[in-house]
């Protein structure tokens, strides 16, 4: 991501409360020793470093910038769940009946990105959203909570909570970011992995890193209709990752028919 000094970006008001400044009763230990989902006390305690702003960007929806420098390691941005629930159709219900009676949390989902042809939907927040348009938000916005890696090991499967953090959706995502995104319990912690200047936007990478370009462009487009920046040099020639994946998938086939003919 490059500076984005100027080009008529604007400041945005956001439809909840944010801390500018790390409230001194806030603590993140309880968090990160497993004890509770809810590290931080309120309903949806939320956080953007005092050096960052949420802009709107002419043709191209909104951003965290930076107003000054930030060094490597700050933590960017700290954001409780909306709402969460153990699968993405149970997210789109639990969505659709929350938000046929209360104002302000319709409020706060319709504040999330969509796609550009429900902008003028997503402004009317007096009458309940389609379930079409609740699920389009829900494509582009909702999460997993990841677990932390084990032994340098990435947990497999499915995640058990999947759920809407709306503070952090705005950041945008980038082949190259500039942050590292983890959780604490819910809360999803945004942290600076170099200094990022004044002007520059904050980036993060919204896919496994691991992923060849293809994956990665198909992603992409089918959930948040970008396309990616690769290839980069970590990329693999195109034919080398499409014939390991063949192959790979061909493993997986023979070794689930083996497994259906021992049962």
């Amino acid at each position: 991501g490059g500076s984005t000094q100027g080009g008529g970006a604007q400041a945005v008001q956001l439809p909840y409360e944010v801390a500018r400044a790390w409230p001194a009763h806030w603590d993140l230990l309880p968090g990160l020793r497993g004890e509770t989902d809810r590290p931080l006390p309120g309903d949806a305690p939320r956080y953007l470093h005092e050096a960052l702003e949420v802009r709107a960007f002419p043709g191209r929806g909104r951003g965290v910038v930076a107003l000054r420098d930030v060094e490597a390691g700050a933590l960017l941005c700290l954001d409780s769940p909306l709402l969460t629930a153990g699968s993405y159709d149970e997210l789109v219900s639990r969505l659709t009946e929350r938000t046929l009676e209360d104002k302000t949390f319709r409020r706060q989902v319709l504040s999330m990105c969509g796609d550009p042809s429900d902008e003028a939907a997503r402004a009317n927040v007096d009458s309940p959203p389609s379930p079409p348009l609740l699920r389009n938000i829900v494509r582009h916005n909702y999460h997993g909570v990841e677990a932390p890696p084990v032994d340098g090991e990435l947990p497999s499967g499915r995640p058990a909570v999947v759920g809407l953090w709306p503070l952090a959706s705005l950041i945008n995502h980038s082949l190259r970011p500039n942050l590292t995104r983890t959780f604490v319990g819910h809360c999803i912690c945004a942290r600076s992995i170099r200094s990022i200047k004044a002007g520059e936007e904050v980036l993060d990478n919204y896919l496994d890193l691991r992923l060849p370009a293809a994956m990665r462009q198909d992603l992409l487009r089918k959930n948040h209709g970008i396309s990616d920046e690769g290839p980069d040099d970590c990329d693999g020639p195109a034919d080398a990752v499409a014939e390991a994946r063949d192959a790979h998938t061909s493993i997986l086939e023979r070794f689930d028919l083996a497994k259906r003919k021992a049962s």
